[in-house]
């Protein structure tokens, strides 16, 4: 008798110290929701129409507005293919979570690059939260696909293509031509 309350004691108190590891930095306890300890609600009630103006920009200017026509520096990449960087600002679309990438609440965005009307390196695509400005969400020096032949292209007319789609299954798109100038 005596074995058997010793043992009940030993498993009571060895399940005690267990749930204690769980929920005291161990291995975090079961989440009963889908959406990660860390989600945040999903508001897609706007008073806008869903818009995305594609431009320039850098982390110390911000967002730049460029008209048709502008020039846009191609750039060599690590991989010894050519880009260029564009910005983003998109209003009426949900902008994710600011810094995040991946996560299934953030804004798919899609940027494409033409040369007379033919699409050239594919797509860039990246799920990623926008960061709010004050004029709508940004998202600066997105990377474009990546081609050898925009290193040709100098000095000649390019079109961007920008495409965000939200988690409230609102998309928008804009183009802009702009002048590639190879550094």
């Amino acid at each position: 008798m005596t074995t058997s309350i010793t043992r009940t004691l030993a498993l009571a108190a060895a399940l005690a110290l267990a749930s204690a590891a769980c929920t005291a930095g161990g291995v975090p306890p079961a989440d009963d929701d889908d959406d990660g300890p860390d989600a945040m609600p999903i508001d897609c009630t706007f008073t806008e129409n869903a818009s995305v103006v594609a431009g320039g920009g850098t982390l110390q200017t911000g967002f730049l507005a460029l008209a048709d026509g502008a020039e846009m520096d191609v750039t060599l990449g690590p991989q010894g293919l050519y880009m260029v960087t564009p910005a983003i600002r998109v209003n009426g679309l949900y902008p994710g979570r600011s810094g995040s990438v991946g996560d299934a609440s953030d804004p798919m965005v899609v940027i494409e690059l033409y040369k007379d009307s033919a699409q050239v390196g594919g797509s860039a695509e990246a799920r990623i939260g926008l960061t709010p400005g004050p004029n709508g969400a940004e998202l600066l020096q997105i990377f474009s696909p990546f081609t050898a032949e925009l290193a040709t292209y100098d000095g000649q007319l390019v079109t961007i293509q920008a495409t965000v789609s939200d988690a409230c299954d609102r998309t928008a798109t804009d183009t802009l031509e702009v002048r590639a100038r190879s550094l």
